[in-house]
């Protein structure tokens, strides 16, 4: 009676039920898996953060299937402050990075084809694919003592086949940490052109540096070679993961970049499922994030000297 998407492992693994154990025993616990930002005890800017979500305006409903234009605008004013133009009309807010994926695979995928995901990484992506009736291919990063984390390209060349349909790219990843380098961008946008096939980038992650390095590759915002998905949003940017406000940025070379953004608007305006006070909000929102994001940064750093990691 119920769809095969749904089958999967939903037993809890060892690690939970260690978990649960211990929190049954009542003991003390330094549970690094809590990715929960407003739970963690950082000071927020609480008053403006409550101002900005208390616009009048708010009790008019506006809709637009790419999102209301001054929030796409804001976000454009982001990508403007590292020195990239993005177009307001390649912009689609979205409610987060889950809902991104899952428009992104219903937009590219029919039934059994393939998404390549970097390996180690976190297990959400094997949902939201069979969910969208897609599958998974795992492309192994390999560590290097002098150069960190890499992507092995000869295997990620052997791995891809004519199901495949596009490279995810988590920067920096997790839970290595490790970021794209300038050449990783290269040879990606190389690979992706080569086989037709998009890239992914999931870059929620990508503000919260801890360490100055010129090698870095920032973002895949506005790349112009490979058919490309920039996803971000503030549950992990300004750490408020319950405003729902998320984006995908859509470029790359012409040949489908027209049908794609035609045709992402279409699932987008089905769904309809980005808030307007959130949307009205994000210009001032985007204002509290250097303060959260030095918190943030600080604490790692904090916890890093501990030896917690």
């Amino acid at each position: 009676m119920l769809s095969r998407r749904l089958n999967m492992d939903i037993e809890p693994n060892r690690l939970s039920l260690l978990l649960r154990r211990k929190q049954s025993a009542d003991e003390k616990i330094i549970d690094l898996t809590v990715t929960n930002p407003t739970i963690l005890g950082f000071k927020y800017n609480k008053k403006e953060i409550l101002r900005a979500i208390s616009d009048e305006s708010s009790l008019t409903y506006i809709t637009d299937s790419k999102g209301l234009l001054s929030a796409r605008k804001d976000i454009c004013n982001y990508y403007a402050g590292k020195d990239i133009k993005v177009d307001p009309e390649s912009v689609f807010i979205v409610p987060g990075t889950s809902e991104a994926y899952s428009y992104i695979f219903k937009l590219l995928l029919d039934p059994d084809d393939e998404i390549l995901v970097p390996q180690p990484c976190y297990p959400l992506f094997e949902f939201l694919a069979s969910l969208d009736c897609g599958k998974v291919v795992y492309y192994p990063l390999m560590y290097d003592f002098k150069d960190g984390w890499m992507p092995d390209y000869k295997v990620i060349n052997k791995l891809i086949g004519p199901r495949s349909k596009a490279i995810v790219i988590v920067n920096p990843n997790n839970p290595t940490g490790s970021y794209v380098r300038n050449e990783d961008a290269y040879k990606f946008n190389e690979i992706c052109l080569k086989h037709d096939i998009a890239i992914i980038s999931d870059e929620v992650f990508s503000d919260f540096t801890v360490e100055p390095n010129d090698n870095i590759f920032k973002t895949f915002a506005g790349n112009n070679k490979a058919m490309t998905f920039v996803l971000n949003g503030f549950s992990k940017l300004i750490a408020l993961p319950q405003l729902k406000f998320g984006w995908i940025v859509v470029s790359g070379q012409a040949t489908h970049l027209d049908e794609a953004i035609q045709k992402l608007e279409i699932i987008t305006d089905t769904y309809l499922s980005i808030g307007t006070p959130v949307q009205l909000a994000a210009g001032r929102l985007f204002k509290t994030r250097e303060d959260i994001q030095h918190r943030v940064c600080g604490k790692i750093i904090q916890c890093s000297k501990a030896g917690y990691f």
